[in-house]
């Protein structure tokens, strides 16, 4: 339901604790280690419930096995360093050990359900790994082959279930290889130096306005800014549209805010039905997410959601996976609300970015054969 924060009490300060909603901290402060998303489903399985185990089981010393790293070499293949369709592959892992007892005759098995894949050879060993430390597997370990007609682009997701003689348990995790060569284009650009530039202030409670400032910027001398005032205003800076939007899109921006914490905020909102559905962007931040969330019982329009509130002690830096909404007209906007009591600052929005991943596959070439006669039939 709930973890604890933070707060004063203990058995001799009887005074108060802080706790936080569990929806609100999945995301948390966007990162690995500001929300709990990463932690209780690390591979966005969904999943809602695991299996206990039972206490004797926990105090008893055994290892743990965990992925930690891999390396894999093209053994046969175009010798680009990227992986293409139609090559073989030599994978090495790492493991470590996070137990409480060394782990021995260590074994790994490699699955992967990819159409278009194929697994020559799936078993691999590993020497003794002590507790406490990392140890990568030893010859020959894996072959992996892609057919030609694998998907440029698309990541190789392997699964690898380990297993050592000091315990029954089997370890499952998962490797993960992106394929082809990575080429970045700019679909979106706009350092808010060219004046409005298609961005427009929409007020939805009261009349406050984003205007364009040089009091505070990221780069080089304007950015966008919204008033933290002494009154209830919910004030909306729209992007303007990005049509039939790319595959593989990520959206960038620096931001500033020093508002009244927990009280008045800003949220991140996208609509790709122009305008009619808004809907949080929260779940799509992959850095920089909401910090902070505005009490229920507040008067702002954004009461009960995670926000960005407080000080972020200078420029930030968020950014934002959108290959979910590709192939729609999206429209992007920042939004801004306060309550009926206090004021701080405001929020300042410069350097909004969005672009766009391709990935390009080299052919396998042949092996060289014996070279044709010119003069001849071929």
């Amino acid at each position: 339901v709930g973890q604890l924060h933070g707060g004063t009490a203990s058995c001799s300060s009887l005074t108060y604790d802080e706790y936080g909603k569990l929806d609100v901290s999945w995301y948390g402060g966007g990162t690995s280690s500001s929300r709990l998303r990463d932690w209780l489903d690390p591979h966005g399985s969904g999943e809602l419930a695991i299996d206990g185990l039972d206490h004797s089981f926990c105090l008893d010393p055994r290892p743990v096995l965990r992925y930690a790293w891999h390396t894999w070499q093209e053994s046969l293949g175009n010798g680009n360093g990227a992986l293409d369709p139609g090559e073989a592959i030599h994978i090495e892992a790492g493991i470590e050990n996070a137990g409480s007892l060394s782990a021995t005759s260590v074994q790994g098995l490699l699955g992967g359900s990819a159409a278009l894949l194929g697994i020559s050879r799936s078993t691999a060993q590993w020497p003794d790994i002590p507790a406490g430390e990392s140890r990568s597997s030893t010859g020959p370990g894996f072959n992996v082959e892609l057919d030609p007609g694998y998907p440029c682009g698309q990541p190789l997701l392997l699964t690898l279930e380990l297993t050592a003689t000091e315990s029954e348990e089997v370890w499952t995790t998962e490797l993960e290889t992106q394929t082809g060569s990575p080429l970045v284009n700019e679909h979106f650009r706009d350092d808010m130096e060219a004046g409005a530039n298609g961005w427009t202030s929409v007020a939805l409670i009261g009349t406050e306005a984003w205007s364009r400032v040089t009091t505070q910027s990221a780069s080089p001398s304007h950015s966008w800014f919204i008033a933290d005032p002494l009154s209830r205003r919910d004030t909306a800076l729209v992007m303007p549209v990005l049509a039939q939007l790319p595959p593989n899109s990520t959206l960038s921006f620096a931001h500033r805010f020093n508002t009244e914490a927990n009280r008045d905020g800003g949220v991140l909102e996208y609509s790709t039905d122009s305008g009619a559905t808004w809907l949080d962007a929260g779940p799509l931040l992959t850095e920089g997410g909401y910090n902070s969330n505005v009490g229920s019982g507040e008067s702002s329009a954004l009461a009960g959601r995670p926000v960005w509130s407080g000080d972020s002690g200078g420029w930030l830096t968020a950014r934002v996976d959108l290959s979910s909404l590709a192939g729609s007209d999206l429209v992007l906007r920042w939004r801004f609300a306060t309550n009926l009591f206090g004021e701080d600052e405001g929020w300042y929005l410069d350097d909004v970015v969005v672009d766009t991943t391709t990935f390009t596959c080299d052919s396998v070439a042949l092996a060289p054969g014996e070279a044709s006669n010119p003069l001849g039939a071929g």
